[in-house]
């Protein structure tokens, strides 16, 4: 039987990655649409999987392709992997041949397997299965991961992709170990993601504390403290943030490089701790040494080095350095554009930002323009009825009635009056707007019927 440490040398290293901070549930459908992506070609999965006994290779052409049947089998598949990949220990033959074997025969749709001498040729599962290129499902992950393992646009630190694998420190963690920690770690994305960002912190603290004796210089560790500062700089909570950080940052440069391109994050949330210590000279060192890593890894990640450009930007920009900031911004509309198109909405988000840049900037005309860009995208792309476009309406009508355009903002408030729900924040700030226009154009009396209905939509 083939050592099932092979796995771990022949699966890609972006697949690793995937799979160190993804959840248990998350891994078995990756392999959930691989095993099922891989049916659909049995030929293709024979050459993936060269050592299979040839008697199960006939079976497995005929494996149902349905959730139901394939779904033991691919927890069997994702508990061999995380426990190798994630955790560095190897399962010996007997595991191995006892998980997929309760699985093929657990899922019902091989019930007649017995009879091939109790699956003894199990050992070309594990020697076949480190090949995985003829998996497609495998190599494309599955939609949804994009949030892992770095949460774009979470704290202003981006998602910057892994370059090279960690090196394994410390000793494996206990299965079950591994699975409290995978739970913490998952609530607490899911806190992120939901924006709960005291719970997310407690969920990856829970995580930290439980490595500080198991594993405390492992990859775990790193992801675990790398989210623990995202969720406390978000709330800015910044001296509690600050040693998080300088540990996940000393922590990837032992198990990655100094270089690595996710440690561009600990740079760029240690900037912002400076900043508000008022330490501008000590930001700036941090936002540029975080923009210099980001930029090495641009070709491979341009979402996440587009990120990091908007950081630094905005933080030259809070400091009316316009000379400084306006390069940037230019640079980042010009990946934006390269990497999604010229008119997709990504670049819409971006003129939609940049006109508010404007707007602060008293360039108002220019404000408008930017805006208006961005509303047409959206307005194609998503339908005049959906709510992130009438958010859109609500704030161009915002700019023009900065620039004095009340002929401009009011039918454009109006609009997403009537077609917002009553008691929504988008309405009430539109009704808002409308009867401070309505008073600046001497119409005191609609202005009080509009105030009205505010008071009894509320």
């Amino acid at each position: 039987m083939t050592n099932f440490n092979q796995i771990n040398q022949s699966i890609p290293e972006e697949v690793k990655q995937i799979i160190k901070t993804a959840s248990e549930d998350e891994v078995v459908e990756i392999m959930l649409q691989s095993l099922k992506m891989a049916l659909e070609n049995p030929d293709e999965m024979a050459r993936a999987m060269p050592g299979m006994p040839k008697e199960m290779m006939q079976a497995m052409k005929f494996f149902p392709k349905t959730d139901a049947a394939l779904r033991p089998m691919a927890k069997a598949m994702a508990h061999l992997i995380i426990q190798q990949v994630k955790y560095g220990k190897n399962p010996t033959e007997e595991e191995v041949t006892k998980v997929v074997t309760e699985a093929l025969m657990g899922s019902g749709a091989l019930g007649g397997m017995g009879a091939l001498g109790g699956l003894a040729g199990m050992g070309g599962m594990t020697g076949g299965m480190p090949g995985m290129g003829g998996m497609p499902g495998m190599m494309g992950g599955i939609p949804g991961m994009d949030a892992l393992p770095g949460m774009p646009g979470t704290g202003g630190i981006p998602n910057l992709g892994s370059a090279t694998a960690p090196v394994s420190r410390g000793p494996a963690l206990d299965p079950d170990v591994a699975r409290e920690v995978d739970g913490h770690i998952s609530n607490g994305k899911n806190r992120l993601a939901e924006q709960e960002f005291e719970e997310a912190e407690k969920a990856f603290g829970a995580a930290v504390d439980i490595l500080e004796d198991k594993q405390p210089e492992g990859d775990l560790m790193f992801t675990a403290l790398q989210h623990q500062s995202i969720a406390q700089l978000e709330q800015a909570e910044y001296l509690k943030a600050e040693p998080v950080l300088k540990r996940w940052l000393r922590l990837g440069e032992r198990i990655y490089s100094p270089e690595h391109s996710l440690l561009a994050g600990a740079y760029l949330g240690l900037a912002r701790v400076r900043e508000s210590q008022q330490k501008m000279d000590e930001a700036e060192l941090l936002y540029k040494r975080a923009l210099a890593i980001a930029e090495k890894s641009g070709d491979q990640d341009p979402e996440s080095y587009s990120a990091t450009i908007d950081s630094v930007a905005y933080f030259y920009e809070s400091r009316k350095r316009h000379k400084k900031s306006d390069p940037l911004f230019e640079q980042s509309y010009a990946l934006r554009k390269k990497i999604y198109g010229e008119a997709a909405l990504e670049v819409a988000d971006f003129e939609l930002e940049f006109a508010l840049v404007l707007n602060d900037r008293g360039k108002h005309a220019e404000a408008i323009e930017w805006c208006q860009r961005g509303y047409e995208i959206k307005k194609k792309e998503l339908g005049d009825d959906d709510g992130e476009v009438l958010d859109v309406k609500i704030q161009l009508a915002e700019l023009m009635f900065d620039a004095q355009d009340y002929a401009g903002a009011e039918p454009l408030l109006r609009e997403a009056t009537e077609r917002l729900t009553p008691c929504t924040e988008g309405r009430l700030e539109a009704m808002d707007l409308l009867s401070q226009l309505l008073r600046e154009t001497g119409r005191d009396d609609e202005a009080s019927v509009i105030e009205k209905q505010m008071i009894a939509d509320e």
